[in-house]
């Protein structure tokens, strides 16, 4: 059995943009640094890659899908 964990940062999704005013939102994709929202294609990328067969070495793992806004 494998466990592991996806920790999206922020994504390019309605929610953000009706939660979090359009002036602040600017500066906080300015702290990205990827500077951009992510896309919820990249979190469906790596359920995907995780999910494979031949991922079952992966494990006990927390990705984190965020542009490197959080880096361990």
């Amino acid at each position: 059995m494998t466990v592991n964990a996806i920790s999206p940062g922020l994504m390019d999704l309605p929610i953000v943009h009706e939660s979090v005013p359009a002036d602040k939102l600017s500066g906080v994709i300015a702290s990205i640094p990827g500077e951009r929202l992510g896309l919820a294609e990249y979190v469906a990328d790596v359920a995907v890659m995780l999910a494979a067969e031949n991922a079952y070495f992966a494990n006990m793992a927390c990705w984190h899908v965020n542009g490197s806004l959080f880096m361990r």
